[in-house]
């Protein structure tokens, strides 16, 4: 969750300081030396209460006999392009600049995959061509499989939304006039699903 705040905007009421502070001690302990010490760095600009202030010189200390990178399985993983992300990425990938999607639950990236639709097709048909059931010779298909490495939004015609299987897309329906946002879980056998009330997204097995 620090990671996810960091990305964001400052919010009222949330300590900067509590934010890079809990991303520096973890970070530490797990391996992930490079988030560690640009997050120390960070705590050097602000206000430390005297509370954590040992804490943050001790850690600065140590952190300098440690490797300046982060273990590769931290690295976080664009499930769009397939490759590793630094874990300061923020809110997209540094690569093809696709938005991740967060599971609310964990804050953890989900292999989901926000994809439109042509501006000639109204909302309620998209939705109905994707519910349809898709050709038995369209099974398998993956609308960013020859376009992984591209960037820029994906849009989708009449005739790709009636080849989705129906069971990789997650539909958020939102009221008016907001856009309905649609979903492609690129790993199927990772199951996902929503809050109806919040439309949040997480990972169904928890």
């Amino acid at each position: 969750m620090a990671r996810y705040l960091a990305a964001q905007e400052p919010v009222p009421n949330i300590s900067q300081v509590l934010i890079n502070y809990t991303m520096a001690r973890i970070g530490r302990e797990l391996g992930a030396y490079k988030l560690a010490r640009d997050t120390l760095d960070r705590l050097g600009s602000l206000r430390v209460p005297p509370r954590l202030q040992r804490d943050v010189e001790l850690m600065t200390v140590n952190i300098r006999a440690k490797p300046f990178s982060d273990a590769e399985d931290l690295l976080p993983v664009c499930h769009r392009c397939g490759l590793n992300n630094p874990l300061t990425c923020g809110m997209n990938c540094v690569h093809c600049k696709t938005p991740f999607q967060f599971s609310f639950a964990t804050f953890e990236i989900l292999p989901l995959i926000e994809f439109f639709i042509d501006d000639d097709i109204p909302t309620e048909e998209a939705v109905s061509l994707v519910e349809s059931e898709p050709p038995l010779s369209d099974s398998n298909f993956n609308p960013f499989q020859n376009v992984a490495k591209k960037s820029g939004e994906i849009h989708l015609n009449r005739d790709d939304l009636t080849r989705l299987e129906k069971g990789q897309v997650i539909i958020l329906h939102w009221p008016e006039p907001l856009e309905t946002k649609f979903l492609f879980n690129q790993m199927p056998s990772i199951s996902v699903s929503k809050c109806p009330s919040c439309n949040k997204v997480i990972f169904l097995d928890l």
